[in-house]
């Protein structure tokens, strides 16, 4: 009551304050894609939080905004390594949305150091070189 009284007296003009970030630019729709289709393939089961995480993982691995390039090198995702199905067009827009709110920081994860991640089904040597950050749902990340 008090706040819509307030902006009744002295009304204003309401801004979603964004903060700032530097070295973002606009993501080209190629490279949007690459980051939509790895959400999807890697982490569609594991809810809004982890589908951004995952995406996240892809920001903090690549240094030029080049995800196709982080996410095809070889190795590096699984789901790379064979012919896959087209991500379902309903589902598009939605991931789109989650990797733009996590690219410009308007939505914050986990663990936002995060470099690395596998299945909680799987136990790659690597792990023991990083700093395990957390779990969330069925993905182990690290730093």
């Amino acid at each position: 009551k008090c706040v819509l009284l307030i902006l009744l007296i002295f009304p204003m003009k309401l801004t979603m304050v964004i903060p700032p970030r530097t070295a973002v630019v606009a993501i080209p729709e190629s490279q949007l894609d690459c980051l939509v289709k790895n959400a999807y393939y890697e982490a569609m089961t594991e809810g809004k939080t982890g589908r951004q995480q995952v995406t996240k993982v892809v920001l903090n691995r690549t240094r030029d905004n080049n995800f196709c390039k982080t996410v095809y090198l070889p190795y590096q995702f699984s789901w790379t390594l064979k012919k896959q199905k087209q991500v379902p067009r309903h589902t598009v827009g939605m991931l789109k949305e989650e990797a733009l709110l996590i690219y410009y920081g308007i939505e914050q994860v986990p663990f936002p150091r995060a470099t690395h991640y596998h299945t909680k089904r799987v136990k790659p040597v690597w792990r023991h070189k990083l700093t395990k950050l957390g779990v969330h749902r069925a993905h182990v990340f690290y730093v």
